[in-house]
């Protein structure tokens, strides 16, 4: 998809709830923490590409994905989908995006807003079961380079631990 187009895509997704793929979803606008949400759920009831359950965190891993949100929501929401990933660079309204989303799911799930050493941000990260904070998908897959060296992290960094 051209650049040129993402935002009428993703116009057309907040103003139908229909994604790339034909499925309608349920669009929710919330407030939590300060952070403005938009709930997505399927209107037919399937939850099957996510765990219902809730269970302690000790650290979260952050990905990114490439496209557009209307077809990044299909390919989110098939069923029994939970490996896909897809990458691309970040925006500031997306650092601070970001950095809000982070913010809120550190205090939510008590996980410390720490980050690995620079050192340790862009590979496996052999002890990285043990770490408690803010981790990405590189640091646990060798075939895996999300998210990389593009990625503005004293940005991030400072806007989570201000």
């Amino acid at each position: 998809m051209r650049a040129t187009k993402v935002e009428a895509h993703e116009k057309s997704f907040f103003d139908t709830g229909v994604d790339s793929g034909g499925k309608k979803h349920i669009l929710t606008p919330f407030e939590a923490a300060g952070v403005p949400i938009i709930g997505c759920k399927l209107q037919n009831g399937d939850t099957s590409f996510y765990y219902q359950e809730e269970v302690p965190k000790d650290r979260i891993v952050v990905h990114f994905t490439q496209g557009y949100l209307k077809g990044d929501v299909d390919t989110l929401t098939k069923p029994n989908n939970r490996a896909r990933t897809h990458f691309a660079t970040f925006t500031d309204a997306q650092y601070d995006a970001t950095i809000k989303l982070l913010r809120f799911l550190t205090a939510k799930y008590a996980i410390p807003a720490a980050f690995l050493p620079p050192e340790k941000r862009y590979g496996i990260v052999n002890d990285v079961a043990e770490f408690r904070g803010i981790t990405t998908h590189v640091n646990y897959r060798k075939d895996k380079w999300d998210i990389g060296p593009a990625f503005d992290w004293d940005q991030v960094v400072a806007g989570v631990t201000a």
